[in-house]
């Protein structure tokens, strides 16, 4: 009986990506990282293509669909091995001007992969769709690849260390095979497909390293920064002569807290007036744009005149709120119809209020709500003070329908949100400011209540 590597090479294969698999699914579902879950999709793509490859006649009937489908899974676990490969390198933190190109460049790959599977599927044409693999997938799949290798060469990115070789050796083996199952040699021994198992094995084994040092790596950075945290608490009991109750020094921690929070909130706001700055001067004429930039400059001083402080009086909070919406109204044509209803008899100084609690409320009223109301577009706020305590309403007439916008302002958004109950969860812990917040929103329109009580 004579040993045939590329069986033997099979079953080690197919164990070892199984495996790989399980333990990649296993490491998503508990950290949920997105880099486990395109690994495991490659991996069961990969898998799914070699099963076929078996010497125990469990194959699949060869005729135009099978042959087809042969190809075209690797053009599916090209697809998803370029975003794997993305997330195990950081591609787009290194290089974020690339990230429109190379969506357009994947997508473009699997979308004409498809096309072409379907049609030459329908019109049964094996050696067309071959063609096209062999002769345009695989030569722009390749530069993709070479591409992407030569930038990341340039950056310091410790996982290229594992990604490089992987990929290096999985280029080197899978020509070879492509080439000696397609040349005069692919009678020879051991068969060409065994070449390709050599292939993913260095790869996948290489790539499975690279994530095992990259969660060692995150252990030991949460390590550090638990240890740090230790230190800090021990910095604190000392400094307080270790007399002071667990309260008040779970108080200290939650003012670092809230100073931690003030920062995201102002890099937050700062960054989506900057986007709507950049978008305004490029789409208006100079003269608005000189208009707009005054406006966030004014707004930009009295996010540097809060800073380091928790509170400040609601007449300030309300100058900032209208440069903030004279901003957004100016970048939306005007189309905001916004009031400010306020009694005579309200103390604006008498009232302390987070430092720029409401602008995150109202970016959600206009991005979310407002946006997508083609008519009319009401914003209000309505002051009402009953004895020591005053309720801040802000209404609109906005759509809220799950619409959604571009995923980073998206997530800005939201950001901005969850920042903002956080800070008054915290005020409301360490300095009894009482404020309350209810939020409700729906296809006729939005509210946000925020009811505060004076000293």
């Amino acid at each position: 009986m004579i040993f045939e590597w590329h069986i033997f090479l099979w079953h080690i294969t197919l164990a070892i990506l199984l495996v790989y698999m399980l333990l990649s699914i296993a490491i998503y579902f508990t950290i949920r990282k997105k880099l486990f879950l395109y690994y495991s999709i490659y991996l069961l793509i990969l898998s799914l293509y070699i099963i076929d490859k078996n010497s125990y006649a469990y194959t699949l009937p060869v005729n135009t669909f099978t042959k087809n489908l042969n190809w075209y899974l690797q053009i599916i676990y090209h697809f998803v091995y370029f975003w794997f490969s993305f997330e195990f390198l950081k591609y787009f933190h290194h290089f974020p001007n690339q990230t429109r190109y190379f969506k357009i460049f994947t997508y473009g790959l699997i979308g004409t992969g498809t096309f072409f599977f379907i049609l030459f599927t329908v019109f049964p044409n094996i050696d067309f769709f071959l063609n096209y693999f062999l002769y345009i997938h695989v030569p722009i799949t390749l530069m993709g690849f070479l591409f992407g290798m030569w930038q990341i060469l340039k950056v310091k990115e410790p996982m290229k260390f594992f990604y490089i070789p992987g990929v290096f050796f999985y280029i080197l083996f899978s020509l070879v095979a492509l080439f000696l199952t397609f040349g005069v040699y692919a009678q020879i021994q051991p068969k060409p497909i065994a070449y390709f198992y050599i292939a993913v094995l260095i790869e996948t084994s290489m790539f499975t390293f690279g994530l095992g040092y990259l969660i060692k790596k995150t252990f030991q950075e949460n390590l550090n920064y638990q240890k740090e945290l230790n230190i800090a608490q021990e910095e604190i009991k000392k400094n307080l002569n270790l007399k002071i109750e667990q309260q008040e020094i779970d108080n200290e921690i939650n003012k670092l807290k809230v100073s931690a929070l003030q920062n995201q909130m102002n890099s937050h706001f700062i960054f989506n007036t900057l986007n709507s700055l950049k978008t305004f001067i490029i789409e208006n004429d100079k003269t608005l744009a000189v208009s707009f930039l005054n406006k966030y400059a004014k707004l930009m001083r009295l996010y540097i005149d809060g800073s380091g402080h928790s509170f400040h009086s609601l007449e300030e909070e309300l100058r900032g709120v209208n440069l903030y919406i004279d901003i957004e109204n100016q970048r939306l044509n005007d189309s905001i119809n916004f009031k400010l209803n306020a009694g005579n008899s309200i103390n604006l100084t008498k009232y302390k209020i987070p430092v720029h609690l409401l602008i995150p409320f109202l970016e959600y009223s206009i991005w979310k709500g407002l946006l997508f109301n083609q008519n009319n577009k009401e914003l209000n706020i309505n002051l009402k003070e009953v004895g020591n305590q005053l309720t801040i309403q802000i209404c609109d007439n906005g759509i809220y329908n799950g619409n959604k916008i571009d995923k980073i302002s998206e997530k800005e958004i939201a950001n901005g949100i969850e920042i903002a109950k956080k800070n008054i969860e915290l005020l409301n812990q360490i300095e009894d400011s009482q404020i309350q917040l209810y939020m409700q929103h729906n296809e006729s329109g939005g509210m946000t209540i925020i009811e505060i009580f004076s000293e």
